[in-house]
């Protein structure tokens, strides 16, 4: 329940901040949202993607010259940038990935970038 709750908060939060990969993108059932942002998917990595960009804008360029097909990029770079922000380790890529969950739900980088007010 208190995933549930902490994933319709997040969601709610990158509605509100026009989070360009949730456009068009209307979901109510609380078993959707935990899928959308704890389930691995590309539309996560998007999202995670976005944040990042907002924390640090130089990424939008670096991201920008990625193809779709080079996401283990992208998530090195994530975790890497997590790690500048002391919210993972840099070798933390499951976490990422989403192949590993920490103590809490939603993962930290969507917690945390909906906190900072992007």
């Amino acid at each position: 329940m208190a995933a549930a709750a902490s994933a319709a908060r997040v969601y709610t939060r990158l509605r509100e901040l026009d989070c360009p990969p949730l456009r068009g993108v209307y979901l109510s059932d609380s078993d959707d949202l935990l899928r959308l942002l704890c389930a691995p998917s590309a539309h996560r990595l998007d999202i995670l993607e976005w944040i990042c960009t907002c924390v640090y804008p130089p990424f939008r360029e670096q991201f920008s010259s990625l193809k779709d097909s080079q996401s283990d990029v992208k998530i090195k770079e994530i975790a890497q940038l997590g790690s500048d922000i002391l919210l993972c380790q840099a070798d933390d890529l499951d976490l990422v990935k989403v192949t590993s969950c920490p103590t809490f739900s939603p993962p930290h980088l969507l917690v945390v970038g909906t906190r900072v007010g992007l």
